[in-house]
């Protein structure tokens, strides 16, 4: 089998650096919050959970903030950035409670 390269878009770029900040953004931050990234392929949807730390997964557990993006949509680099500075924000204020 060859060798074939996929062509992505700048739009497709822009997601694809998008999401993978978030990602990054959940992992450099796990003391501070439990951020779940989820991609749907069927539905091209990214899912964003946040939880406290201290979650116990094998009980009953609600997320402190959660947001869907659906990455096929025209307007959906908006949406990520716009997620991408709510989550900084909210680690911006978990970090300062965390100092005080």
């Amino acid at each position: 089998m060859k060798n074939q390269s996929v062509k992505v878009g700048a739009r497709d770029s822009s997601v694809c650096k998008r999401v993978a900040s978030i990602t990054t953004l959940a992992i450099l931050n796990v003391s501070l919050f439990h951020i779940n990234v989820s991609y749907s392929p069927e539905s091209s949807a990214l899912e964003i959970k946040v939880f406290p730390p201290e979650t116990n997964y094998f009980g009953i557990y609600r997320s402190v903030f959660s947001r869907n993006v659906y990455l096929d949509q025209p307007l959906s680099i908006v949406y990520l950035n716009a997620l991408e500075i709510e989550l900084i924000e909210l680690v911006d204020k978990a970090k300062s409670r965390s100092f005080v």
